[in-house]
């Protein structure tokens, strides 16, 4: 069983919100041809922009899940796992 397959599945129990890699890199990709530094750039701005707008406007974001790290978002600072 796949990450995605994991991370999906408990979405659905939990009823949370998930961005995984693959919908920022599909966006920088198609933008920046993959691996190049502006797209390498737009991928992180994007993935934090995300994950900040979704707490400025009270998405219900409990936890991200990109490829094998995790971010969680508490009290306006970013934690890394």
């Amino acid at each position: 069983m796949g990450k995605m397959v994991v991370a999906e599945s408990l979405r659905d129990k939990l009823k949370y919100n998930l961005m995984i890699n693959h919908d920022s890199i599909e966006v920088s990709d198609k933008i920046f041809g993959f691996s190049t530094p502006a797209q390498k750039e737009f991928n992180a701005f994007f993935r934090e922009k995300a994950f900040k707008l979704a707490v400025k406007h009270n998405v219900d974001v409990k936890l991200l899940k990109f490829s094998s790290c995790f971010f969680v978002y508490l009290d306006e600072k970013i934690f890394y796992f």
